[in-house]
């Protein structure tokens, strides 16, 4: 079954989610404060801002759902919640990219 969270209680960063705001449905991953909907033109009602609420997806077995990244002078892919973590600066200009990418693409 499904659980709804709302979004004063975010995902992980980088985890994919299921996202919905007045019965519009879509997926999207949280980095900061932005919540960047998967593919950038999936849903019309789609918005950086935080959903109303967000539910983990049941993925296979294969797949956690979480995006990583492997970051150079480090030999395993990690969390964005790593990522922000050990490198913030630049965890800063990857989600700033991102955003400039959504912002242009509208």
């Amino acid at each position: 079954m499904i659980q709804w969270m709302p979004s004063y209680q975010p995902p992980p960063q980088g985890y994919k989610v299921l996202c919905c705001n007045k019965g519009d449905y879509w997926v999207a991953q949280r980095f900061k404060h932005h919540w960047f909907p998967i593919p950038f033109v999936d849903s019309s009602l789609a918005e950086l801002e935080p959903p109303e609420f967000w539910c983990h997806i049941p993925f296979n077995q294969h797949d956690k759902g979480y995006m990583m990244v492997l970051v150079k002078g480090y030999d395993k892919p990690m969390t964005m919640d790593q990522f922000e973590k050990k490198e913030p600066h630049d965890f800063n200009l990857f989600v700033d990219a991102m955003y400039e990418k959504w912002k242009n693409s509208r």
